[in-house]
């Protein structure tokens, strides 16, 4: 074997494994803020007005459900981390699942954005929630 063999085929196999990783799948990331129009329909309450204030419907929670129907559970997460600054829910899913609804829940608004997402599904995902700086983040441990 040459001498350069040995670390040119370190350095293949390293690549290679970085090039595998960076296929692994992963979710699409959820639409960073959504455009709501709400109407208040109803009557105020004696000695009340009822005002719309301007707010940020920034993605607040990201949460999966086998269907997408607003009734249906969300998955439960197989764990989860926390209390603190930040805590996070860990879901699983099995090679055998073939897709998933996932759901991305914004501030200040009942409306969300919902997308069936097919197989394959990344094994793992968590979710973070950082309390300090406001921002929920989805990642592949």
């Amino acid at each position: 074997m040459p001498r350069n063999a040995l670390p040119l085929a370190l350095i293949t196999a390293a690549g290679l494994a970085t090039a595998a990783q960076a296929q692994s799948p992963q979710f699409p990331p959820c639409p960073t803020t959504l455009q709501v129009a709400q109407q208040f329909t109803g009557t105020a309450p004696a000695d009340w007005q009822v005002v719309e204030r301007p707010t940020d419907r920034r993605v607040v929670d990201i949460r999966f459900q086998n269907d997408p129907a607003p009734t249906e559970p969300f998955i439960a997460p197989s764990s989860g981390s926390g209390p603190g600054a930040s805590w996070s829910l860990h879901y699983e899913f099995p090679a055998s699942r073939t897709s998933v609804f996932m759901v991305c829940l914004y501030a200040n608004t009942a409306f969300t954005a919902v997308r069936e997402v097919r197989g394959p599904l990344p094994p793992r995902a968590s979710v973070t929630y950082d309390h300090v700086n406001f921002t929920t983040t989805l990642s592949y441990p």
